[in-house]
Order: structure tokens, then C-alpha cells, then sequence
């Protein structure tokens, strides 16, 4: 399966895994929300470029470490590995971030939000094995930057 043409993804890797439909519709239906704000992908968010601009930043990544590589996991593997993230994203500033799907079987997941070089966050999300992280930008729609 290649995957989907879509001016909202970016990918990062020369051969990326497939999305499925029912993947991507997920990302597009979920509300990533930190700072009283709201990104989600594809959308430009007002409220995000207020918490952008209070941190000082033009942009910011939001991850987590939940299901790796878009792999349902037990919920009680997911939040040993969100800790993980958690003591391993203390050395970067952060706000937490909280994934609220619009419906659908996906649950709302802990994410972070990491302001300013997205080259950390991606570094971090590599390691925990994370399918993509989505990038904030100041004034522009939200992108899922693709890692696997």
C-alpha cells in the first residue's frame, strides 16, 4: 500500500509504513489539546499560536508514547511508556498535552507538547518508536511529520 497523498503529511523516511484509512482518519479526528488550545492536523488553530507565541517559539511537536508504531498496546504498557517519556523529555521544556479523539475507538492518550526545534521531539519520538508526531506552526495548518 503506498501511502496517501495528502498536503497535511510529511514524510520522514524513505520508506514508509502504509497508512490505513481508519489510521489516518483517526489522526485527522483528534483534538490535540495543551495550554486551553486545541491542534489538530490539517487545521489552523488560533488558540495553538497563542500558546506557541506566549512559549516564544514559530513552532512546536506534539507526541506521545502510546501504541508504538500504531500498535495497539495494554493500557497499563502505554502509561509505563508515557512515564518513560516523561522522565526522558525533562531535560526539554514542555507542556502536557492530552489527545482527545472525536469519536470512534480511539481513547484520549497523554501527549506532550515540545516548543520550538522540532529535531528533539523527533529524536524522542524515534525512540519510542512513534508511527508520527504532528508539528505546529505558527499561522499555518497543523502537518503529521510520518518517522516509520
Amino acid at each position: 500500500m503506498i501511502p496517501p497523498a495528502s498536503p497535511h503529511l510529511r514524510f520522514l523516511c524513505a520508506a514508509p509504513r502504509p497508512i490505513g484509512a481508519a489510521l489516518l482518519r483517526g489522526w485527522r479526528g483528534t483534538g490535540f489539546e495543551a495550554g486551553g488550545a486545541v491542534g489538530r492536523l490539517g487545521r489552523r488553530s488560533p488558540g495553538m499560536d497563542a500558546v506557541l507565541a506566549a512559549a516564544g517559539v514559530r513552532q512546536a511537536v506534539v507526541l506521545g508514547a502510546w501504541n508504538p508504531a500504531s500498535r495497539r498496546w495494554p493500557a497499563r504498557r502505554n502509561v509505563a511508556m508515557q512515564a518513560r517519556l516523561m522522565l526522558r523529555a525533562r531535560r526539554l521544556r514542555v507542556l502536557e498535552a492530552l489527545g482527545r479523539p472525536a469519536r470512534g475507538a480511539w481513547k484520549p492518550e497523554p501527549h506532550l507538547v515540545v516548543p520550538g526545534d522540532a529535531r528533539p521531539a523527533i529524536r524522542l519520538a524515534r525512540v519510542f518508536r512513534q508511527h508520527a508526531v504532528l508539528r505546529l506552526r505558527l499561522r499555518a495548518p497543523a502537518v503529521l511529520l510520518v518517522l516509520r
